[in-house]
């Protein structure tokens, strides 16, 4: 959990503090741990038993993900030592984002600074986003809206929730969308045959998202390739590695030759709603990396990429890696064939849309490169760029 996401729920619960608190102390030496743990932990539920919210959820308070929230405390969670917000209500929160009270909403912290509360509102199932930043929000909606449109011409527009309502509450920008019906998927349990045929399913969607879309003109992602990751190629960790891929990229024939296309842009299994038990699409949520203008191929790939990897237990840039230097298991052949035909893209094509998804991985968190493990290190920068530098070799 994150500070910024923290800061929203304190507010709309009426916390004095934020971040929590936990309900016990770490590092007490010797025999006395325990003892002290438990007699802290006992001392503060005393002072904030009756204007507090506790939290559960693992990892906190860094983690993100599925929290449980409660106005009691249960004997496990004081043990496990929980955390508690004080001067907090799980009723302040239902009352300001105008929830029924029952059932109990889910928190589920999905971003850095975006809180997302699943409840009910008159019995309609709903999804709230909240947030600081209201432009943030109105980009969010403004994704959505032009996905479902779009897709909306291949009778596939129900896969996007709609906007309920959009409004502000204690200076904070809300967004309300009907909860779709359907779960999530792990990839990690799927066989092969499974994993290839949810994939199939998933890519329907992608087709759909490039029918109508504009001619490339000057190049599909030009404003991504040319503004937003210039700073690459100029910084001393990441610029000997990216400069040779990046202009590969930039002349990439097939940014002219493709149209330009509507792009999720974190298109795979956690962010694809299914019918329960079968590989039968229900929903497309979190639209808020969605670009206009995207590479063909871009969201296709990245779903295999992502998804083979769960399923086969490697990272996913080594997918990348594999496609590069074509040394891929049938699995992943068959995938990447799938992904092809639902965008008309060569292997070669792929292997630069590959390109571009390793560099904007690197766009987004290469300002934190001095802070890596020598092995993230390994898999995201070094790695990586072996591989594409000896594709481009063989390929002139």
């Amino acid at each position: 959990m994150s500070i910024g996401s923290i800061s929203v729920l304190a507010r709309l619960s009426g916390a004095h503090r934020s971040p929590p608190k936990r309900l016990y102390r770490d590092g007490w030496p010797g025999d006395l741990q325990r003892a002290g743990q438990l007699a802290f932990s006992a001392t503060q539920w005393c002072l904030h038993r009756r204007a507090a919210m506790v939290l559960v959820g693992a990892g906190l308070p860094a983690a993100k993900g599925a929290l449980r929230v409660s106005s009691k405390l249960g004997l496990r969670d004081w043990l496990s030592g929980a955390y508690v917000m004080s001067g907090a209500a799980p009723s302040r929160l239902v009352m300001h984002l105008g929830l029924d009270a029952s059932p109990a909403p889910e928190l589920y912290l999905a971003d850095a600074d975006v809180l997302v509360v699943l409840g009910c509102r008159q019995g309609l199932q709903v999804v709230v986003h909240v947030a600081e930043d209201a432009q943030r929000l109105d980009r969010y909606r403004q994704c959505a809206d032009r996905a479902r449109q779009q897709l909306a011409s291949a009778a596939l527009g129900h896969l996007v929730p709609a906007v309920v309502e959009q409004r502000a509450v204690l200076d904070l920008a809300i967004l309300v969308q009907q909860r779709l019906v359907g779960r999530t998927v792990r990839p990690s349990g799927l066989s092969a045959d499974e994993l290839e045929q949810y994939v199939k399913a998933a890519l329907q969607p992608v087709r759909a998202l490039a029918v109508g879309s504009r001619a490339a003109g000057a190049g599909a992602d030009d404003i991504l390739l040319n503004h937003e990751m210039n700073w690459l190629e100029f910084d001393p960790q990441l610029g000997a590695a990216v400069r040779r891929p990046l202009a590969a990229l930039r002349a990439w024939p097939g940014r002219r030759q493709h149209p330009a296309v509507l792009a999720h842009g974190d298109y795979w299994f956690s962010n694809l709603l299914f019918e329960p038990g079968s590989p039968q699409l229900s929903g497309l949520i979190d639209w808020e990396r969605s670009r206009p203008d995207a590479v063909a191929g871009f969201d296709a790939l990245h779903l295999v990429m992502f998804s083979f990897s769960a399923w086969r237990g490697t990272s996913p840039l080594q997918v990348l890696c594999m496609l590069w230097d074509d040394l891929c298991e049938p699995v992943l052949e068959r995938l990447l064939a799938y992904a092809g035909q639902a965008t008309d893209l060569s292997t070669e094509d792929l292997r630069h849309v590959a390109l571009l998804i390793w560099l904007l991985h690197l766009s987004r968190h290469g300002l934190q490169v001095r802070d890596w493990t020598d092995a993230r290190r390994r898999d995201w920068l070094e790695e990586p760029a072996d591989s594409a530098q000896r594709w481009l070799a063989r390929n002139g």
